[in-house]
């Protein structure tokens, strides 16, 4: 029983060394030597609003009613921007009513922007290409307090006949900015 019990001692002699010696070596790893740093205070913030109003601010511009063929007219916008980014302003139109009619296929509308070429199409033209930013007219660049006054002229031409009779045509002119974001 002795020789057993002696047996019995060394074999679990062995597993109990290496777990002993794994735990001792796991004591010692995490002793070692360490170190970290941080930074403090990260934070991101916009700039300020932006800001794009007209001396028209939410009224028509125009008001003509019972025009005849020859008949013309003419006024200004003025668009001021504000705000510290960047950008381009561009021109569209918005909700058209009656672009489809004769009449906003003969009535002609040239913009011109101050100090800029101008842009003559028809109510019908304007109102089917120039619908959004993206196909807006008139590209101006601009930074804070950049001030631009659009000259808006209309014409029916004294040619229109009967066809453009008993029509009524509408529209709102937009201006939009987008920033300029470098690539």
């Amino acid at each position: 029983m002795k020789k057993r019990t002696a047996q019995l001692l060394t074999w679990s002699a062995l597993p109990a060394g290496l777990l002993l010696s794994g735990a001792l070596v796991l004591g010692a790893s995490h002793a070692a030597f360490n170190a970290q740093t941080s930074t403090d205070g990260n934070r991101w913030s916009t700039t300020s609003a932006v800001t794009l109003t007209s001396d028209h601010e939410g009224s028509a511009v125009f008001d003509a009613k019972e025009i005849a063929p020859g008949a013309r007219g003419s006024q200004s916008v003025t668009v001021t921007y504000d705000g510290t980014p960047a950008g381009v302003v561009k021109a569209f139109v918005a909700s058209p009513v009656g672009a489809d009619t004769a009449l906003a296929r003969a009535l002609m509308l040239t913009i011109t922007p101050e100090g800029g070429a101008p842009v003559t199409r028809s109510l019908h033209d304007l109102a089917s290409s120039a619908t959004g930013f993206a196909s807006g007219v008139l590209p101006w660049n601009v930074t804070s307090g950049a001030e631009r006054t659009y000259t808006i002229d209309w014409s029916l031409p004294a040619s229109a006949g009967n066809e453009v009779a008993d029509h009524s045509v509408g529209l709102t002119f937009t201006w939009e900015f987008q920033q300029t974001v470098a690539p």
